[in-house]
């Protein structure tokens, strides 16, 4: 599904956090989110071009967590 388009976005990525139930405290993050309530965090990954003519890239990235959001099952 295509949200926007602009020529110098090459990449959008959305990843929703999952509870690691491994000995590790980081999420882990998947690219499909399979459950009706909200995630606990949406991981958004931006690649841009970094001048008019297109060359090059710069790659941004945000963790947004949502206060009453599920953790979801693995």
């Amino acid at each position: 599904q295509v949200i926007f388009s602009h020529p110098a976005i090459r990449n959008v990525q959305f990843l929703f956090g999952y509870l690691n139930t491994d000995e590790e405290r980081e999420p882990l993050w998947k690219d499909q989110w399979q459950r009706d309530r909200l995630p606990f965090a949406v991981r958004l990954r931006l690649d841009v071009a970094e001048n008019k003519s297109l060359s090059g890239l710069s790659s941004f990235e945000r963790t947004i967590f949502v206060p009453h959001g599920d953790w979801g099952d693995l």
